[in-house]
């Protein structure tokens, strides 16, 4: 039996949109929007605005949103990623709204993602070539580390549902990485998995080892 596609729900929020990310439980989904991210209601009835996340400690720079990413352990968290080299953390429970930016990169940031298992953790990756991993344990939002893969830019990043310590990292040179994030110093595979950038990569969610690439070169591997 065929069936057919259509819209079961349409929001126009008068912008262009640049990112979005489900939270948790699935019943909201924060966009990323020039330089505000705005959190939707997937109810039943349609989608609804609840909120809009702005940065006021913006001043007078100008930036626009990249990415987007909801926290899987703690689901008042949101990042997003700046062309100014900045991320930002809100946390948006009603009861502790509040932001963190931080600003350590050098070029556009490509990619947020939170540890799938570990909250206070949150991965970046930057077209200036590097990938830093923030910590949020005591008072401040810090960056723990910083990894220099001595490649092209770094398009998409994502840690391994299965191994704690370890992550992918997608490069602009068709590149794919996998890192121990406790092993700054080099990789622990280099595949040149695609003959253009790699726009976005995700673990499978049941095999380890297992990574979907996406590529400019029409392709997914």
């Amino acid at each position: 039996m065929e069936t057919s596609a259509g819209v079961v729900a349409e929001l126009d929020l008068g912008c262009p949109l640049t990112s979005l990310c489900l939270s948790p439980n699935l019943q909201y989904c924060a966009v990323g929007a020039r330089d505000v991210v705005k959190v939707l209601d997937l109810g039943p009835e349609g989608f609804a605005e609840v909120k809009t996340l702005s940065i006021t400690t913006k001043g007078s720079i100008k930036f626009s949103i990249t990415d987007v990413s909801w926290s899987a352990m703690d689901s008042g968290l949101v990042a997003a990623a700046m062309n100014n080299g900045g991320i930002v953390v809100w946390d948006v429970l009603p009861s502790h709204h509040s932001e963190r930016v931080m600003v350590e990169h050098q070029r556009t940031v490509n990619r947020v993602a939170w540890h799938p298992s570990e909250p206070a953790l949150l991965l970046s990756c930057s077209m200036d070539n590097s990938i830093k991993l923030w910590d949020r344990r005591g008072r401040t939002h810090h960056c723990a580390v910083t990894f220099r893969p001595r490649s092209e830019a770094v398009r998409d990043v994502q840690f391994s549902p299965f191994q704690p310590h370890r992550f992918a990292a997608a490069f602009e040179n068709g590149q794919l990485q996998v890192w121990d994030r406790r092993k700054v110093s080099q990789p622990q595979l280099k595949i040149m998995a695609h003959s253009q950038p790699i726009m976005a990569i995700d673990w499978h969610p049941m095999r380890d080892w297992v990574i979907a690439t996406g590529s400019r070169d029409r392709t997914v591997r």
